[in-house]
């Protein structure tokens, strides 16, 4: 009998990754929004590498795992349009 394994990640801190399309730069001081179907899970500003992360109380957390993962919003400026990305919390 063969067993097989099982891989299990928890992301328990929602997170993205802020970069210009056309440079390929990060977009740091950008504010990023993360929901999980219509629920607020939490918001984050972007460091110097674009990288933007924030953490959810555990109920926002919950309707995450319940929704399927979270989205990733940032609503665009003056210079930059708006974007958006799923992401997975938990992978089997």
């Amino acid at each position: 009998m063969v067993r097989r394994g099982l891989s299990l990640r928890v992301q328990t801190r929602p997170r993205a990754t802020l970069t210009d399309v056309n440079t390929g730069q990060p977009l740091p001081g950008k504010t990023v929004r993360f929901t999980a179907g219509r629920t607020a899970i939490c918001s984050g500003v972007t460091n110097a590498s674009g990288s933007a992360s924030c953490t959810g109380t555990l109920g926002r957390l919950l309707d995450n795992v319940l929704n399927g993962g979270y989205t990733a919003t940032f609503d665009g400026d003056d210079t930059f349009d708006a974007a958006d990305a799923d992401a997975e919390l938990l992978r089997l």
